[in-house]
């Protein structure tokens, strides 16, 4: 049954710097990502939780969110590329925070 504060979620995006825990292994040989990630909340705060623990999850620490917004108010200023609307679809579906590209680089190099 849905509550009041689930029909007030809506799919928000940030760019999140990440970086991953020893052993995790998903990064290959790289230490440090960005990726753009869509889950849903109804603040600001309770998107940077949802993920936080997401990525702890996956073997990463979340270093830096940054440019959160509402997808809806991110569309009204900017031309959202297909695979992020694709992605909102999926985060809307599942309920579960969804991950662009991680773009990578080793730690004590600048990203590229």
């Amino acid at each position: 049954m849905k509550t009041h504060q689930d029909e007030q979620r809506q799919v928000w995006i940030g760019l999140a710097t990440v970086h991953q825990r020893p052993g995790a292994g998903v990064l290959m040989d790289r230490n440090d990502a960005f990726v753009n990630v869509l889950a849903l909340a109804s603040t600001q705060g309770e998107f940077a939780d949802v993920v936080r623990d997401d990525l702890a999850q996956l073997g990463f620490d979340l270093v830096e969110l940054e440019d959160t917004e509402r997808l809806s108010e991110r569309r009204k200023s900017f031309t959202v590329p297909e695979e992020i609307n694709r992605l909102a679809g999926l985060t809307l579906a599942t309920g579960k925070a969804q991950f662009d590209a991680f773009h990578t680089w080793a730690s004590g190099d600048e990203p590229t």
